[in-house]
């Protein structure tokens, strides 16, 4: 039977702007423990004095055998066990007060939330003043001054290495010199940050402290390597006004094959002869990692010469290990052994470009790995700046962090968001890395169980990035000496080389890997030894081209590979479509596999907490290339791509608020649907956008946060009419406005995800499954705003910002005669065209 392949429809213009109505009064609510007035005031005030005495005492000694010092004072703030502390109040830009990092930290079985804040020379007196006011002063409500912020307060002391510290304890370097992140407080422009670099790269000079050159920028930090112990950290802490956070630096974690060379040579020579390249494309994907071997022959059409870079020139841009020229393999031809096997042309309508970075021996060390991935993508696209770009990373380091931390945004993953939200030039990118893999071979002997407990690694859990895991459906073993063995993974189900996010903080990380695709299997001998086999693996280009052509390659880099191909699939078809919609597409046609959700017990009755922990294993499921790319008579997908402004100040000019709320009213073939009744159809939203990040630990509550902002969606309920849908998303809206982010009441069962559960990172992804009667009348969709940085940290003067956005609404049925696809092209007036 014929398939019918029709076009996306894209809306123009679909959305209609409706401001945000804001009324007077409210806040959040935080829970702030009761105290007596004047023992508290005069314990903290105590504890300040004493704070500051210390302080000047180190001043005097460090001054006395000329030693550098700072001329300001930090301070840590500590909550009381298991309450809040209002953060917002410890922060005065206007002084020069700056809040540098927030974290919560545990103390017997108690959640503590500790600050660090620096106070610059001449403001000692600000918050002594404040415990002052609160012991003596009421407000005209009889309540103390500052009541909520000093009763929030249990704790001040004078700020120490482990108050910088951001990863476990135990990892700081006593008397090892090891290369450590220094994250710098720096001024709001790129040259006031590189004036703080310099400065601070002169301390190191004049304190014998080693550092690194390459430097990572982000809004009022910048990132710079220096090896050290604690006692030079503590030296750098009593002699920079500048330092934020201190980290430790991450260390990166390798029937056609058996083939005669000669055999070999001659299968590429068949596929090199049907060989179709498109050179006139306009998207290009870019692999980065360890360089490329363009000499051989199914790759050498494809990827030229000028577009083999290396992070250093004395590098070179050969592959040197072998890696890079895998991944090549797959990112040009998909499933390289189907096309070896078929004898019909292949189409290539890509290009590629390589970017070596890493180095052909020995380490990056210490890996800087943010800085050398956005010099990467900036590599190519200034040597092809006509072509769109898709970077394609399979290089990942395993964080030795508590598991509290495991999640958080490191520089690397925050260096990617930062180049894929084009903050600093408005132009967004396609970012897709791997989730890395399950390495310990005893681990492999608890599948699937272990790779719950397996985390995704750095730097896939950037925000804005396509992380990709791996399924696996190879499950035939040809060699005859190994036919005793078994298959470890069920054919369809996750592949034992994928991570996942389930150990992450379900209700502050986005859902990672989002996708799938085949990464390989492993085998079981009878006597109980796993291990990989060719047969189990995908079959790709080799390296070294005078051994032999074709190699084998698993894990999640081959996931990774797979996926970057079908991205170029989709952007070659549809040159219009944003990095947002690229993305979009790729998770709305994905869907698991029956295996997927037998090995996780989901079923028709499982709960939204089953469906959120399946999304941290097996994200959205396996992507489907044609759903990705057509649309079928029965199956109808519609594309909305839309800018709008989150926030604006208000008439005051003091007070900034949420601004743009939009609302798609859709082209709907409603009576189709309403002459099918009780037919079920599927209804499935996607919304895709980009955030800026805000790097750092100052927290993730209240006024600080990663993201820059934060979009939400709902869709109208049955027999919902435009007016009390527009009244309940503002309901939303001012929910989110004051550090509320509940979602409306739309009826959260119908949905697959659920409205609460569906709002984490920056795809929202959901499915309800009903009767086509039902869905006729919904087809009201509701974007809004939800706080985030450029609103909190309005100084930065990145408040009147816009972002944009790629909306995907799709219409299924499973009746086959059903045309829901002409009456919406008829109302748009768009031709239809069958393609077969």
């Amino acid at each position: 039977m014929a398939v019918e392949r029709l076009p996306h429809i894209f809306l123009n213009d679909s959305a209609e702007q409706s401001n945000y109505t804001s009324p007077a009064g409210g806040g959040g609510q935080l829970h702030i423990p009761k105290r007596h007035r004047q023992q508290h005031s005069k314990r903290l005030m105590s504890q300040f004095e004493n704070a500051w005495s210390s302080a000047r005492q180190t001043v005097e000694q460090r001054t006395a055998v000329s030693l550098p010092t700072k001329s300001g004072i930090y301070l840590e703030f500590k909550s009381q066990a298991d309450a809040d502390l209002v953060i917002q109040s410890l922060e005065n830009i206007q002084s020069g007060i700056r809040l540098l990092n927030v974290k919560e930290i545990d103390q017997a079985d108690a959640k503590v939330i500790v600050a660090t804040v620096y106070i610059p020379q001449g403001k000692e007196s600000y918050f002594l003043k404040k415990i002052q006011q609160y012991s003596k002063e009421d407000t005209k409500t009889g309540k103390p001054r500052h009541e909520r912020l000093i009763n929030s307060i249990e704790d001040i002391r004078l700020a120490i290495l482990e108050s910088f510290w951001q990863d476990p304890l135990d990892l700081i370097p006593i008397k090892t010199a090891k290369w450590c992140e220094i994250w710098l407080r720096t001024g709001v422009t790129k040259e006031e940050a590189k004036e703080a670099i310099e400065e601070f790269k002169a301390l190191c000079a004049s304190l014998e402290i080693g550092y690194q050159n390459e430097t990572l920028f982000f809004p009022e930090r910048a990132v710079i390597l220096v090896k050290a112990d604690s006692k030079a950290l503590n030296n750098l802490i009593e002699s920079s006004d500048s330092i934020a956070e201190l980290r430790l630096a991450k260390e990166t974690a390798e029937f056609w094959v058996e083939l005669s060379p000669k055999e070999q040579a001659q299968w590429v020579q068949d596929l090199r002869g049907r060989l179709r390249v498109n050179t006139n494309t306009k998207v290009a994907l870019t692999i980065l990692d360890t360089g490329v071997n363009n000499g051989h022959e199914l790759l050498s059409p494809i990827l030229a010469d000028d577009d083999c870079h290396s992070h250093k020139q004395e590098w070179g841009t050969e592959d040197h290990d072998g890696h890079g020229t895998n991944m090549a393999g797959l990112a040009i031809y998909g499933d390289l052994q189907s096309q070896l096997g078929y004898s019909n042309q292949v189409e290539i309508n890509h290009k590629l470009e390589s970017v070596k970075i890493l180095p052909p021996h020995g380490d990056n060390d210490p890996k800087e790995w943010g800085a050398i991935t956005q010099q990467a993508i900036s590599r190519v696209e200034i040597k092809s700046a006509n072509l769109t770009h898709i970077s394609c990373m399979a290089v990942t380091a395993p964080e030795d962090v508590d598991h509290d931390k495991y999640g958080r945004p490191s520089s690397w993953s925050a260096a990617i968001d930062d180049i894929t939200s084009g903050s600093f030039d408005d132009n967004q990118r396609l970012f897709i890395v791997s989730a890395g893999n399950v390495r310990d071979r005893q681990d492999y002997m608890a599948y699937p169980d272990s790779n719950q407990t397996k985390s995704v690694e750095n730097p896939g859990q950037s925000w804005n990035a396509l992380t990709v895991g791996a399924y696996t459906i190879k499950e035939k073993i040809s060699d005859p000496e190994r036919q005793d063995h078994e298959i470890l993974a069920p054919a369809g189900g996750l592949s034992p080389y994928s991570t996942t996010s389930l150990i992450w903080d379900k209700k502050k990380w986005p859902y990672k890997p989002e996708i799938v695709f085949e990464g390989g299997n492993l085998s079981k001998a009878p006597d109980g030894f796993i291990g990989n086999l060719e047969d189990l693996e995908l079959l790709t280009t080799y390296y070294k081209i005078t051994e032999r052509q074709f190699d084998t390659i698993h894990g999640t880099s081959a996931a990774t590979a797979q996926a970057a191909w079908m991205a170029a699939q989709i952007q070659a078809v549809y040159p219009e479509a944003w990095p947002e919609t690229i993305r979009a597409l790729i998770i709305h046609s994905a869907q698991w596999t029956n295996t997927m959700k037998q090995q996780f017990g989901i079923n028709d009755d499982s709960s939204k907490s089953d469906i959120a922990n399946m999304l941290r294993v097996c994200g959205y499921g396996l992507p489907d290339i044609n759903k990705a790319m057509w649309c079928a008579n029965n199956s109808l997908t519609l594309i909305a791509q839309e800018y709008l402004q989150p926030f604006d100040k208000k008439d005051s000019g003091s007070v900034y608020c949420t601004k743009d709320m939009h609302i798609h009213e859709l082209p709907w073939p409603k009576e189709v649907l309403l002459e099918l009744g009780e037919t079920p159809v599927e209804l499935k939203v996607t919304l895709s956008y980009f955030i800026e990040p805000g790097p750092g630990e100052i927290g993730w509550r209240d006024r600080y946060r990663y993201a820059s902002h934060a979009l939400r969606f709902d869709v109208n309920s049955v027999n919902e009419d435009r007016r009390d849908f527009l009244a309940r998303l503002n309901n939303a809206a001012r929910d989110a406005e004051y550090n509320r982010d509940t979602a409306p009441d739309s009826g959260s069962d119908r949905w697959l995800i659920g409205s609460q559960n569906r709002k984490l990172g920056t795809v929202h992804s959901d499915i309800w499954r009903g009767n086509a009667a039902n869905i006729a009348t919904c087809n009201l969709i509701g974007i809004y705003p939800v706080i985030g940085w450029w609103r909190e940290r309005h100084h930065l003067g990145r408040w009147n910002r816009k972002t944009r956005y790629s909306l995907i609404v799709s219409l299924h049925t499973p009746e086959q005669a059903v045309d829901l696809y002409t009456p919406v092209a008829n109302m748009l007036k768009i031709p239809v065209s069958i393609r077969i």
